[in-house]
């Protein structure tokens, strides 16, 4: 998803818990985009990684939710853990994120928030961020 919104010449902001994988995104994508190593279920590491994002391309105009993890093995064999881990990642991690970049989108007039909630969900946030010469309302 984040390689399909460089291609249409969006900047990119990668935020994932996985080095590797962010990394990975981030060299495919190429100059327009940023990895930031982010813990969704954390509001400080979250808090830093859109600060981050709006010091270095100034604006944010599409923030996508698709942070997720499942738990693979029976319900009944799952511990509570396990389980608060699930849903820090999948639901507070959709709040966090929201509340982070929210108040921005507002103070420039608006903004899009996409969440994707599927079970096959494995990977962090992404940030999406329009070109600052973009008008949001052309896209």
């Amino acid at each position: 998803m984040a390689v399909l919104f460089a291609q249409e010449g969006a900047n990119v902001a990668i935020l994932d818990i996985d080095d590797a994988g962010g990394r990975e995104t981030e060299a495919a994508i190429g100059g327009q985009s940023v990895f930031l190593r982010t813990d969704v279920s954390d509001a400080s590491s979250v808090d830093g990684a859109i600060r981050a994002v709006l010091g270095r391309f100034g604006r944010i105009d599409v923030l996508c939710n698709h942070a997720g993890t499942i738990i693979v093995k029976p319900f009944l064999d799952t511990i509570e853990a396990e389980w608060d881990r699930l849903m820090a990642i999948n639901v507070k991690g959709m709040f966090l994120m929201t509340k982070a970049v929210l108040p921005s989108m507002l103070a420039a007039g608006g903004g899009v928030i996409v969440a994707i909630l599927a079970a096959a969900a494995v990977v962090a946030g992404i940030v999406i961020v329009a070109d600052e010469d973009d008008n949001a309302d052309s896209n």
